[in-house]
């Protein structure tokens, strides 16, 4: 099956699509972004990649697999990078607002939340869509997404394990197969020898009952033959 076109790839997988931002300030980001995406759709093109039977789709689940456990991986790092540093950039800006507090306690209220609307205006100006920036960089977005993947790396570990066990059965098959193949093979032989040493048998008992026949024949032509030299003597005898 051919790759998703971008219309249907966005229908599909909106939660990748609609998350989109173009940082300006981070190159980090940038960059841990546009691999991200890459990674992405390698694996949304190996996992929408089918096949006509289901030998072919174990046979490319087989082969994908190491690159889709790869893929996950290294992208479940990079969420994790993202979010630590995240995480720390944060605490930077909270420990900052709270000096800028205690210094200007009439100018900068005391309470910090990075939900409230006032993170969406920070550094607003150096983003392309001010929107998606509280989006992406939402805490609690941002676990599920890890969460997403770490349930997605243990399906394809429980995949991997039945792929894997079917495996070893068909292994611990072959032999038995193997062991009824030549049993059969024996069989057959055995058969084909029964066949021959009946045949040879039939043969035998023809044979038998022709020489029997034979030497029937023979004794009665005796038997007649003493009758007709015993009846000579009897018969002089008579007429002496």
């Amino acid at each position: 099956m051919a790759a998703l076109t971008q219309s249907g790839s966005r229908r599909k997988y909106s939660w990748w699509w609609d998350s989109h931002i173009s940082p300006k300030n981070s190159k980090w980001l940038k960059e841990n972004l546009t691999d991200m995406d890459s990674k992405i759709k390698s694996m949304i093109k190996i996992i929408e990649e089918d096949a006509d039977s289901f030998a072919k789709r174990a046979e490319m689940y087989y082969r994908a697999r190491p690159e889709l456990m790869s893929l996950v991986e290294e992208t479940y790092r990079a969420y994790r990078a993202l979010a630590e540093r995240y995480d720390h950039a944060t605490g930077a800006l909270r420990q900052a607002h709270r000096t800028m507090a205690e210094a200007f306690p009439d100018q900068v209220p005391l309470d910090f939340n990075d939900d409230d609307d006032d993170v969406d205006d920070y550094g607003s100006g150096d983003v392309d869509d001010g929107d998606d920036v509280p989006h992406f960089f939402n805490p609690a977005d941002l676990q599920k997404q890890v969460k997403d993947f770490e349930i997605l790396q243990k399906e394809i570990l429980r995949l991997s394990q039945e792929n894997e066990g079917l495996r070893i059965q068909i292994e611990k098959g072959q032999p038995e197969a193997m062991n009824l193949k030549e049993t059969l093979s024996k069989l057959e032989a055995e058969k084909e020898a029964a066949l021959l040493q009946s045949k040879e048998s039939s043969d035998r008992l023809n044979s038998l009952k022709s020489e029997i026949s034979h030497t029937q024949e023979e004794f009665n032509k005796l038997k007649e033959e003493m009758q007709l030299k015993l009846q000579g003597p009897l018969q002089y005898s008579r007429e002496v």
